[in-house]
């Protein structure tokens, strides 16, 4: 399990609220009102857009996590554009064969709609199959994502694009752990230090 999807799964009892829960939470929060003495919806926005600003690498990882985590599918096209324009850079450097733009760019999609979501459709996520009748899991491991819990890239993508593509959704988990990693330290500091 990459690092990108620890922070992405499933609260524990035990532990405090992930950065992918409160962006969740913020962005589709009602109250953005500031508070001096906590943290709120507004401060975790805040410190997103701060994060990202004057770095258009770094918009781009916060609109490829607001996508992730929301769902909100706005910007996907710049998204693809700036993706296609990375795969044709690796493919024409790497002593790779050439691929038409066409096909290029609908491998580009694919891969982004299996990294926007790699959730497998058989266990929903669960990584167990599901008793029927019941509200529990069996202790049998889905057989379409072998308990895994996400799709395997390889089911998306043409066979001979597999390494390209994982190098791909890389790429992505690598932007966005970035962005992530910044806001948490924006976080960590107090709102009155942070220079806009």
């Amino acid at each position: 399990m990459s690092l990108l999807e620890k922070q992405l799964a499933p609260p524990g009892e035990d532990r405090p609220p992930t950065m992918a829960e409160r962006y969740a939470s913020a962005a589709r929060s009602g109250d953005l009102t500031p508070h001096l003495d906590r943290r709120t919806d507004a401060d975790v926005l805040l410190a997103a857009g701060i994060a990202a600003s004057k770095d258009p690498r770094k918009m781009l990882a916060l609109n490829l996590y607001r996508m992730r985590i929301t769902g909100d599918m706005t910007g996907l096209f710049d998204v693809v554009d700036r993706a296609d324009g990375w795969m044709a850079h690796r493919l024409a450097h790497k002593g790779n064969r050439p691929m038409a733009s066409y096909a290029r760019r609908q491998l580009v999609a694919d891969i982004l709609s299996w990294w926007l979501d790699p959730v497998c459709g058989y266990c929903e996520g669960r990584m167990f199959v599901k008793v029927e009748d019941a509200a529990r899991l069996s202790t049998v491991a889905c057989e379409s994502c072998h308990g895994a819990g996400h799709r395997p890239l390889a089911r998306s993508v043409p066979h001979a694009h597999v390494k390209h593509a994982q190098w791909l959704a890389d790429e992505l988990d690598k932007l966005v752990l970035i962005i992530t990693g910044e806001m948490a330290r924006l976080l960590g500091t107090r709102i009155k230090d942070l220079e806009l």
